[in-house]
């Protein structure tokens, strides 16, 4: 980061430290950055500590937990610093990149640079040359083991970033125990694994890479267990890929400088220079935070032509758009099913907005209730709603305009049955008085619907997969493969899922209408829009729902608006 001795000559007094978890934009590689004030912390854990972080882990003591590279416990000082809030992402390192022309000898990162969806996961399969090489470009540094364990643990000496709790799914990129999940995830997802600075992902995801070698602290009382280390480097954060053990904010893992594998990242620290917090410098980057946030928001691209709502998902727009994946297990942080339960894409024009999704389901369920809804020239047949002795199947979606009392909720099924609630939601001051939120304190509006706007209609369309095949003789010896479509409500016989289509219009979603033009039509380029993609399986007669959200607490999905994946309506043709 670069000051120009005019803005320092510039300053008559040395600005005040600013406070902790000061926000800044760096602008050479665009990262947000958290600022950790100088002062005391303690490093490292006593024994006692050490056992109970194993009790924790599910480990027998701390000698089964190898935490004797984490003593002695001792209090350390360091001057201020900026911390990078998540770990580097593929988008930071595509820049890097982009910026250098370096040349990476593993792909694991390259791989993801034309994945719109992806940019927000963190690098991986870095070197430390290599992140070391980024951080001398961005006019940074990889962090002190010290750095990286303040950030981490505060000065209050907590075991964890959230304080001194046992790690749950809920904190970080870890799953469960003796479960590890399947591959990395997107920065920032785990709010709840916060550090007392706003820090995230300090534990699970990614191991990073950090300045220092991997060597006993001063007064190690078990330094010769460290021995035969060799010259390797410090790793902290734990890995999603290598478990529990090390999922806590003191420990240490080695690797050596040209060793790397898929989970290993890092993230940057940055000391300002003198009178920087004087400097017009300090007020710009601090500035251009205001208004981002931690995961970018995922595109969705403007149709060039409107697709023909007919179940197919053959239509350009389709083609070209972002792909939005539902397989995260609902209430359990870092499983995730695959084949995916449910694939989406969403377009949007100036008068609609459109959503492809398909279902990967064995035995599908949809029922009637017997009721429509939707205004009189587009009446349309509800479906019912679930209990476990039913086994139904939905697709969900939940649409918002930024509010997160007030949204859509919207039910399709493989018979086409739609209908879509809107939901409201106690006021913020409400909530908070109300211990374990669930759905009586809910208000569905269950009579209102996505209207239609004239002749700007609410349409909807699936169409059935075709079963796996069956060789059948064909005569003379041959045989040919047979195929039949899936069915629905048949639970003798083995389905593979469906395809649908709906299309919402703007006015009936309650687009603002500051944003309505003379003609009827919506100037909606640039907004951001939360969307929820859910699918909910009822093969096994109990609620299994899975959805496009990395982590959601232990509530229902209404509760979590602020957790939904961010889209923006982009001003590009597809």
């Amino acid at each position: 980061m670069k000051i120009t001795a005019l803005a320092l000559a510039s300053c008559l007094s040395l600005a005040a430290e600013p406070p902790a978890g000061t926000l800044i934009v760096h602008p050479t590689d665009g990262a947000r950055m958290i600022y950790v004030p100088a002062g005391k912390f303690i490093m490292g854990l006593d024994e006692a500590e050490a056992n109970t972080v194993a009790q924790h882990l599910g480990a027998k003591d701390a000698a089964t937990l190898w935490a004797w590279d984490c003593y002695p416990r001792r209090t350390v000082e360091l001057p201020g610093y900026f911390m990078d809030e998540t770990e580097a992402t593929v988008a930071r390192w595509k820049k890097f990149v982009t910026a250098t022309g370096h040349q990476t000898k593993f792909k694991e990162t390259t791989r993801h640079f034309d994945r719109p969806e992806a940019q927000s996961l963190p690098a991986g399969e870095i070197t430390w040359d290599e992140a070391k090489a980024y951080a001398r470009w961005a006019g940074k540094a990889l962090p002190t083991d010290a750095q990286w364990e303040k950030s981490a643990r505060g000065t209050d000496g907590r075991l964890y970033p959230w304080g001194n709790d046992a790690p749950t799914p809920d904190h970080a990129h870890i799953g469960v125990k003796g479960k590890p999940p399947l591959l990395y995830t997107q920065v920032g997802s785990f709010p709840r694994g916060a550090s007392p600075y706003g820090v995230l992902d300090l534990i699970g995801n990614q191991y990073e890479w950090t300045a220092d070698l991997l060597e006993p602290y001063p007064g190690n009382p078990q330094a010769d267990k460290m021995r035969d280390y060799g010259r390797v480097v410090s790793l902290r954060g734990g890995s999603w890929y290598h478990g529990w053990i090390g999922f806590y904010g003191a420990k240490r893992f080695g690797f050596k400088p040209d060793e790397t594998y898929y989970h290993v990242g890092f993230r940057t620290a940055w000391t300002p220079p003198a009178g920087y917090f004087d400097s017009p410098q300090f007020k710009q980057d601090k500035a251009a935070a205001v208004g981002t946030s931690t995961v970018p928001p995922t595109p969705v691209y403007r149709a060039k032509a409107a697709p023909l709502i007919d179940g197919k998902l053959d239509d350009a727009c389709w083609q070209n758009a972002v792909v939005v994946v539902a397989n995260h297990l609902y209430a359990a942080p870092g499983q995730r099913t695959e084949p995916p339960p449910l694939i989406a894409r969403f377009a949007w024009d100036e008068r609609y907005l459109y959503i492809a999704y398909e279902v990967n389901d064995t035995n599908l369920i949809a029922l009637a209730s017997g009721r429509e809804s939707g205004p009189p020239g587009n009446r349309r047949i509800v479906p019912e709603e679930y209990l476990p002795e039913k086994h139904l199947d939905l697709a969900e979606f939940f649409i918002s305009f930024g509010s997160e009392r007030l949204f859509w909720e919207i039910h399709h099924d493989a018979a086409n049955h739609m209908n879509n609630l809107a939901i409201e939601l106690p006021t913020a001051e409400a909530l908070a008085k109300i211990p374990k939120p669930s759905y009586k304190d809910v208000t569905f509006h269950r009579e209102r619907f996505v209207t239609d706007d004239g002749a700007f209609t609410v349409a909807r369309a699936v169409q059935l997969k075709p079963t796996v095949g069956k060789s059948v003789k064909a005569g003379q010896g041959e045989k040919s493969v047979r195929f039949t479509l899936s069915t629905v409500n048949n639970p003798a016989d083995q389905d593979t899922g469906y395809t649908g289509e709906i299309r919402l219009p703007w006015a009936g979603l309650g687009a603002p209408s500051a944003q309505r033009r003379a003609d009827g039509s919506y100037a909606l380029a640039g907004t951001r829009l939360p969307i929820l993609a859910a699918s909910l399986n009822g093969n096994r007669g109990e609620a299994t729902y899975h959805s496009s959200a990395p982590s959601l607490p232990k509530l229902m999905f209404h509760f979590s608006v602020a957790l939904w994946p961010k889209h923006l309506l982009a001003n590009e043709t597809k």
